[in-house]
Order: structure tokens, then sequence, then C-alpha cells
């Protein structure tokens, strides 16, 4: 009996040595992850500037460009290794924590606000039609961005040989830079 109790004490506290071993120093908790998005704010996206975005995976490192480029009459966002020739202007949205997203050259006049497709993916509509974002800052001096109605990230999607900014399943993840 006595050795029962023993096997049971020592199957337990390796148990929980194996559990805690694989927890990783860097996993942010929910409640940290809230203290970063509400430490980036309106006051640390520049409002009405035009920037050149960048895209890093999770690795940090750097897969491109944030472009436009036309497809079936439309223009869509996507990566563009190295060409950072569009600039985006980050406006102000409905409240203190929301953005639209407008690039300063698009291919068709009127259609330069950000939206997203009904399969997801970042396309450029009219000012009406504008999808907000926020944003949320990371440790690495990025931000995630996400739809602001639904909270879902924006990401890229490699489709036809191109990495598209989308949103939804198959989305890759990614951090953002602006300068």
């Amino acid at each position: 009996m006595i050795n029962k109790k023993f096997f049971i004490t020592i199957f337990s506290l390796v148990s929980l040595i194996v559990t805690l071993s694989t927890i990783s120093p860097n996993t942010v908790l929910a409640a940290e992850r809230n203290d970063l998005s509400s430490a980036m704010n309106r006051s640390q996206i520049p409002i009405n500037r035009p920037l050149s975005m960048s895209g890093m995976d999770e690795n940090g490192v750097r897969q491109g460009f944030v472009n436009v480029g036309p497809f079936a009459n439309w223009d869509y966002a996507y990566l563009r290794l190295n060409n950072n020739s569009n600039r985006f202007i980050f406006e102000r949205g409905s409240s203190n924590t929301r953005f639209r997203i407008r690039v300063q050259s698009p291919n068709w006049r009127n259609f330069d606000y950000f939206n997203i497709s009904n399969r997801g993916y970042v396309y450029l509509d009219r000012r009406e039609n504008a999808r907000e974002f926020t944003v949320q800052a990371q440790d690495n001096g990025g931000f995630k961005i996400f739809t602001a109605n639904n909270g879902q990230e924006v990401g890229i999607f490699r489709w036809a040989g191109s990495y598209y900014l989308t949103i939804g399943s198959g989305t890759i993840p990614m951090n953002w830079l602006i300068f």
C-alpha cells in the first residue's frame, strides 16, 4: 500500500515537471496581451501621413512590402519583395482605437480604402465602404492589424504565386511595420 502511494506521488511530480517544462518563458498571458493592445493607441500610429508598410513573419523575417495591384477589375493588397512604392494613410475611424487605411496611389480613382471581400481578401473600395481596423503592439516594435467589427487578424495567404493580405481560414499571421 505504501508502494502504491509512493508511486502515485512520484508519477504526479514527474507529470507536473513535464507540464511546467513545456511552458515557454516567452508565453504571453491574455492579461499581458490586453496591456499591449491598450498601450498602442492612436498617438503611436501617424495619422494622415503617407507611410510604407512591410510584413514580417512570426520569426522576424521580412516577407515583403505591402502594395496594391489590379486583378479582375479590383485592386488587391499583396506583398511585393523589393518594392515599397505604395504609400498607405491611416485615417481616424469611428472611435479612438479604430482606423481606416487609404492607399495614396490606387489604380482606380475613388477606390482607395481597404475593405474585405466575401472570401477574406483585402481589396480597395470607396470610402463609404471602408473597413475599420484596430492595431495591437508587438514586442518586436511592429503591430498586428485586426478587423474592428469581428477581430479577425490581417495576415497573408499564398494564391497564384503571390501573397495577398487576407483574413480568415488559411491566413498566415504577420507582424506589420510602418516607416
